[in-house]
């Protein structure tokens, strides 16, 4: 069952290595456009509705297209951070250390359900969505079946029954 777990382990790896290069990717693509992501059919039209409801001046939609951008490349990272951290720590101390990765799947699901709002009724828009969603899933499941299976504790022997 080690190996099982093993492998469990290692797929879920290469699942956040996959995702974390999907995040950092599409944040590089959108740094080399003029205007961000506000060139997006109907990212760019989502974006200018939120900055029209929050009364932004032009040079407020452009900070606020930054800042989204910011958060795409801030979820690659952290994502990359937390593989990085959690192989290093099964490597040098043979101990487990997935607690970061869970917390940046958890963040990059509900970051892929806000990011692509605007496109759902798309159908490829949908696609895309199921995809990283089924990602984050398979991905977190295969964490948790990758971990050891809890030992249960002994009690001591001064609280064993005695047998008369």
């Amino acid at each position: 069952m080690s190996h099982l777990r093993c492998a469990a382990r290692i797929a879920a790896y290469a699942i956040v290595l996959l995702l974390a290069a999907v995040w950092l990717t599409g944040a590089l693509v959108s740094l080399q456009q003029p205007f961000l992501d506000l060139g997006k059919p109907h990212v760019g039209d989502a974006i200018l509705r939120f900055a029209g409801i929050l009364a932004l001046s032009p040079d407020g939609i452009m900070r606020l297209a930054n800042m989204l951008v910011g958060l795409k490349l801030m979820i690659g990272i952290y994502l990359l951070a937390g593989l990085v951290l959690a192989v290093y720590t099964r490597m040098r101390w043979q101990e487990e250390g997935d607690e970061l990765i869970d917390v940046a799947l958890y963040l990059s699901a509900i970051a892929t359900i806000v990011a692509a709002s605007p496109v759902l009724a798309e159908h490829v828009g949908l696609q895309t969505v199921v995809g990283e969603l089924l990602l984050c899933a398979m991905a977190s499941g295969l964490l948790m079946f990758g971990r050891a299976a809890p030992v249960p504790a002994t009690p001591p022997v001064s609280e064993l029954p005695i047998p008369a």
